[in-house]
């Protein structure tokens, strides 16, 4: 009987401690069409982004040194996120929207990911 006990009040200590838990925030993301995104030219500096819905106001991001760029799964070196972005934009290819995300304190860009949109998945 004890162990019955003893294996309730531990299932119970499981439970609370589990509701106790709060979910934090570590980055936002705004994905938009290659059109609403301003790269800089380099792999820093400013990059304004907009969703492009009405009423959305751009956001002005920072990309540093530790930005990363992604072409759908793939990590690629700036340079080629880049000709990627420019074709997207040119046309060649699929449509193709950027997922820009950025931690919400410091509006700092930790990535960039170019997938296609929806319509040609």
């Amino acid at each position: 009987m004890s162990r019955v006990i003893t294996a309730i009040a531990l299932l119970m200590l499981t439970v609370s401690a589990s509701a106790q838990r709060t979910l934090e925030i570590v980055e936002y993301a705004i994905e938009a069409p290659v059109l609403n995104v301003v790269m800089p030219a380099g792999p820093t500096g400013v990059v304004t982004v907009s969703a492009g819905c009405d009423g959305c106001t751009p956001r002005t991001l920072i990309a540093d040194g530790d930005t990363l760029y992604y072409v759908r799964d793939t990590p690629v070196p700036h340079a080629e996120f880049m000709q990627q972005l420019q074709a997207a934009r040119a046309g060649i290819g699929e449509a193709a929207l950027v997922g820009v995300y950025f931690d919400p304190e410091s509006q700092r860009a930790t990535r960039f990911r170019l997938v296609r949109s929806a319509a040609n998945n």
